[in-house]
């Protein structure tokens, strides 16, 4: 990007900021144990007293299945130091099966041993995870947990995500562990144009479709973590992904602009041989599925032959491709699952089509999966009106948080259903860049495992910060910091009429303390005052430069939050209003080292950095601290770490240079670290 730098717009240039100490990393105080593990426990009492667990520690698994002891002790390794001793000296697991309650576990914890008991394997499992989050370093280089016992188990059967295609490995293996942590046992996996096929090449994606051995390894990694792994395709409803090119005589109304909408000519012969062929490479890649989702939804949009040109009815085809479906699905020994809505005559099943009348003659062992995605009066009725008919029922929610709740109590109250499903619609691996995405994961693992606890407002831990911690538990430790001295560069108030975000003294941050401590986040901060970068027509600084005497580090973190976007109501309000002007690209920052190299780290709007009042957070940054304005307004500062390639290399400098976007940005502290 082009430097903007105009005289005054530049901060801190040929000036060299004051040497501080390295200083030892300590992990904020932690008395509220139980709120550490997610999604919240049934039931968990804590004495008040504590135990230690060094690095090392005995592990002994009557199981044999390795996985539990092996993540344990993986654990235990991150967390503590060589050489340290803690108070425990062995830790068991067990599985004593109890049918009622299969996925159950129980903790104890004396100051000696630690007992781990689950109700089958994957309540073990559960077990184990929860034990992995109560696990809390210290800088006495041991783990500390609370004395006590917990007896944990879900609600709801089914718990867990609907995604799409696979990301690259480090990703998707990520997504899973992080899914394992939230004690989800389900995953359904939208193929469509996302994979290689053998029999039909022009399916796949160019760039974007990987292979069936990918697909099969995923799976089974998976399954080890105790995941239902499904397959999707949108097969009829949605099949625009197959009638691009080589396929397009299958079209059922030919279009030059081919609508996401369109189907394929059921009557043709070669509709049911093509559909057929996929259904089984699906269940080739997916290693002989248990179950299959078969999509159908929102037909009703669907292109259609002008009036008087269709061959027979609409509603006859469907119940033609539904017989087809059901049919392959029992020669491919799989169980049918297909989105709800045409099954309904209050969704797009009802006029003109009507093709919820269906609903009368489909199979009872089809599953059915309801979508309910914000909160209103209207939705939830659905779920009892198809358990009453007889089907087994799976809900699906996206990211509002009431609807979510509300979904999940309705779902536990009705008899004959399944459990919760988070959607998503988008790649694998925008769950790393979209916070509304980990938010509908969390808070979806929330509310499925342990009902009606928390409410939304009341929840102590951000779901996109939980998200991130999750996903970074085996990530190495910052053991050492050194802050750097930001008062010759912050040089504006936190509070007071010309304070940040120029708001007329109404953003008040003075409640901020000088130092942020948030697990092993550590920021020293200016006193009262803060470094604010201006956006594209500012005329606040555009860029500052922070140099300082050569250090080596792994990592650097960065305390910093915007101002609001234009036209964005505060929260909490429906996540889903989003129509303000996107500011993206807040800034870039670049480290340059002692012998000339760079690196450059993007600063965007919900993902490294976001404003001081959003609901959902980022994506890449956890909240380091949440207060709240003079006027009550929530307010929080986030915390981004970029991890250097290069730790053997010394870092001089860092700039940090406002870009494209109209939004100010402010700047609270930045720590050198290391491992």
């Amino acid at each position: 990007m082009k430097k903007r730098i105009l005289g005054a717009l530049l901060l801190g240039a040929g000036m060299l900021l004051p040497a501080s100490e390295w200083e030892l990393t300590r992990q904020e105080p932690e008395r509220d144990f139980a709120s550490r593990i997610v999604p919240q426990v049934q039931n968990a009492d804590f004495s008040g007293e504590l135990a230690t667990v060094a690095a090392g520690t005995r592990v002994s698994s009557s199981v044999s299945d390795p996985l539990p002891q092996r993540l344990l002790s993986a654990q235990l390794e991150r967390n503590g130091q060589p050489g340290k001793q803690g108070s425990v000296s062995s830790i068991i697991l067990s599985v004593v099966p109890d049918e009622t309650r299969p996925e159950g576990y129980r903790i104890t914890i004396t100051e000696d041993r630690i007992i781990v008991t689950g109700n089958s394997l994957h309540g073990l499992l559960y077990g184990v995870q929860s034990l992995r989050q109560l696990l809390l370093p210290s800088d006495a280089g041991v783990s500390v947990l609370p004395v006590g016992t917990v007896v944990d188990y879900p609600d709801l059967s089914w718990r867990g995500v609907f995604t799409s295609g696979l990301a690259s490995k480090e990703l998707r293996d990520n997504l899973e562990d992080t899914l394992s942590l939230l004690k989800m046992n389900v995953m359904i996996i939208r193929v469509d144009q996302w994979m290689k096929y053998d029999r039909y090449p022009a399916l796949g994606h160019k760039t974007a479709a990987v292979g069936k051995d990918e697909y099969r390894a995923f799976v089974r990694r998976g399954r080890t973590l105790g995941f239902e792994m499904i397959p999707n395709h949108s097969l009829y409803s949605h099949f625009a992904w197959a009638l691009w090119g080589e396929y397009g005589y299958l079209m059922e109304v030919p279009q030059k602009a081919i609508s996401n909408f369109s189907t394929p000519d059921i009557d043709n012969p070669d509709t049911p041989k093509l559909i057929r062929g996929i259904m089984e490479e699906a269940c080739e890649a997916f290693d002989s599925p248990r179950y299959y989702h078969v999509g159908q939804d929102e037909l009703i949009f669907a292109p259609r032959p002008p009036a008087g040109k269709e061959k027979r009815p609409f509603r006859e085809k469907f119940a033609t491709t539904l017989k087809l479906l059901k049919k392959n699905c029992d020669e491919l020994n799989v169980h049918m699952i297909m989105w709800a809505d045409q099954m309904l005559d209050s969704r797009t099943g009802g006029v003109p089509e009507n093709t919820w009348r269906l609903r009368k003659t489909l199979p009872r062992d089809v599953i059915l999966a309801d979508f309910t995605y914000f909160n209103s009066k209207d939705g939830f009725e659905n779920i009892p009106l198809l358990a009453g008919d007889g089907f087994k029922v799976l809900g699906t929610s996206w990211y509002d948080p009431a609807c979510i709740g509300r979904y999940c109590e309705v779902l536990k109250q009705t008899p004959g259903v399944l459990g919760l499903i988070a959607s998503m619609w988008g790649g694998m691996g925008s769950y790393y860049t979209v916070p509304e995405l980990q938010l509908a994961a969390v808070w979806a693992a929330e509310n499925s495992w342990s009902v009606s606890r928390p409410r939304y407002e009341e929840y102590r831990n951000f779901p996109t910060d939980t998200f991130y911690f999750l996903s970074t538990i085996l990530k190495p430790l910052v053991r050492s910091f050194r802050p750097l001295d930001l008062d010759a560069v912050a040089r504006t108030p936190v509070s007071g009429e010309n304070s940040m975000f120029g708001r007329g003294g109404k953003l008040d941050f003075s409640a901020v303390p000088s130092r942020l401590v948030r697990r092993d986040f550590t920021f020293a901060l200016p006193a009262g005052k803060c470094l604010v970068l201006g956006g594209q027509t500012s005329q606040l600084p555009h860029e500052a430069v922070l140099e300082f005497a050569p250090e080596k580090v792994d990592s650097i973190s960065f305390a910093h939050a915007t101002d609001l976007p234009v036209r964005r109501a505060l929260a909490f309000t429906n996540l889903d209003n989003k129509s303000f002007y996107d500011p993206k690209d807040i800034a870039v920052y670049t480290v340059f080292y002692a012998d000339g190299g760079s690196a450059e780290i993007p600063i965007r709007y919900t993902r490294e950095v976001t404003d001081w009042n959003e609901p959902a957070g980022a994506a890449c940054a956890p909240v380091v601290w949440s207060g709240k304005t003079p006027g009550g307004k929530m307010a929080r500062i986030f915390g981004y770490r970029w991890i250097n390639p290069h730790p053997e290399k010394p870092v001089a400098r860092i700039t940090l240079v406002a870009d494209k976007s109209p939004l100010s940005l402010a700047v609270f502290g930045v720590s050198l670290e290391r491992n």
